[in-house]
């Protein structure tokens, strides 16, 4: 079971509304932001850590839907900032799923014991204003990108040749060009988060199909969860 969150930082963006978040969240997540110079980064981070938390709760106290990786769940933090003290801002069973929330030196967030006792795996994104999480009971990895204009040089880099041939015959279209180029990008991010490569040189071939059906690899694309943004999400098939 794969599920998917979603929220707005924007409300984060304004610092009093920062300092507010920033003393609701774990002292990892504390840590991790100071090493941001500029407030956006800094909001990006804090939010995206109480976006965690808060899924983590989520996965394990909700009745999900039985469709496996469904639309994203939209998480209203401006409302629980607003609403939640810091002192009451978790259940003995939030608390207890804060307590175990880890992070590996590459950022990547855990919960002790992961994959064991129904303890979930995580994968977190951030870009512009909106952060997602995936929490899953099988190792998955998520990515979220704001529509930008990449440049072709960028787009050869990171495309198989194939990909690249149907990027160009794009060219006289340029808003599905954006938008092809930005669903492969999210793909490969994905992927590489779940398959821990994390390589720039092998991130032309992370969504190519014969790939993909090697490593067991299935992708799941949402165009627009929030406007102007893809997400993709990468789990692995058949897991048990």
């Amino acid at each position: 079971m794969i599920r998917v969150f979603l929220a707005d930082l924007t409300y984060i963006f304004e610092e009093e509304n920062y300092h507010k978040a920033f003393f609701a969240s774990s002292p990892q997540r504390q840590k991790k932001a100071e090493k941001y110079r500029n407030l956006p980064d800094q909001a990006r981070c804090i939010g995206a850590g109480l976006l965690l938390e808060q899924s983590v709760w989520l996965f394990q106290n909700r009745e999900m839907q039985t469709e496996d990786v469904p639309n994203p769940i939209y998480v209203d933090l401006q409302t629980f900032l607003e609403t939640v003290s810091d002192t009451e801002r978790f259940s003995a069973k939030q608390k207890n799923a804060y307590l175990s929330l880890q992070y590996e030196k590459s950022g990547r967030p855990f919960l002790e014991g992961e994959g064991h006792g129904g303890i979930p795996y995580l994968s977190i994104s951030h870009s512009a204003s909106y952060a997602a999480v995936a929490v899953s009971d099988q190792p998955v990895g998520i990515d979220i990108e704001h529509t930008r204009k990449i440049s072709a040089s960028v787009a050869k880099k990171i495309l198989t040749p194939d990909e690249y041939l149907r990027y160009t015959q794009l060219q006289d279209k340029a808003e599905d060009q954006g938008e092809y180029l930005l669903e492969k990008w999210t793909q490969k991010e994905a992927i590489a988060k779940l398959d821990g490569s994390g390589v720039f040189t092998l991130l032309p071939y992370l969504s190519d199909s014969s790939y993909m059906q090697t490593k067991g690899i299935g992708i799941r694309c949402f165009k627009q969860p929030a406007p102007g943004y893809f997400l993709s999400i990468a789990y692995k098939k058949g897991f048990t």
